[in-house]
């Protein structure tokens, strides 16, 4: 399978377009050899909001698809470390729905959120006070990893 590196100063979303023109929806289902990212991954992780859309609508049921930890897009918009990314995905539908899955250690996007808002404060809003976000595998919810108690 061949892999294209995308420089960051590339247009994504025309190269979404060029690749959905010329080998349809079935290049969204793609990903690579080890860690098992999609286009919608990357382009969550680069933080490229438009080539989501792009390939969201062209292809929803990509958005189910994880990588090899078991990360969907919507995590990886957390990864991508601004909220601005992360609060346009949850505007898109097919992403929303994203929020309560959970990867292989049992957390949720929102658990990232929560372990992120430590370090980066303007996150803080963004995690919401509801426990519909479940345990994680340590057995921590989401306002237990915010309010740092991590007591076994």
């Amino acid at each position: 399978m061949q892999v294209w590196i995308i420089p960051k100063p590339v247009n994504t979303c025309s190269i979404w377009k060029l690749i959905y023109k010329k080998y349809d929806a079935a290049a969204a289902y793609i990903a690579e050899t080890e860690k098992k990212r999609t286009a919608l991954h990357i382009a969550a992780i680069r933080g490229r909001v438009k080539a989501m859309k792009e390939i969201v609508s062209g292809c929803p049921a990509c958005c189910e698809l994880v990588d090899n930890r078991g990360w969907n897009a919507l995590h990886y918009a957390v990864a991508h470390k601004r909220i601005y990314v992360f609060e346009e995905c949850l505007k898109i539908p097919e992403l929303a729905t994203l929020g309560t899955k959970k990867d292989e250690k049992g957390n949720t996007p929102f658990h990232l959120i929560a372990a992120l808002a430590h370090e980066q404060k303007q996150w803080r809003h963004c995690y919401g006070e509801e426990e519909r976000y479940g345990l994680n595998k340590r057995k921590l919810s989401v306002i237990d990893i915010y309010e740092g108690d991590f007591a076994e």
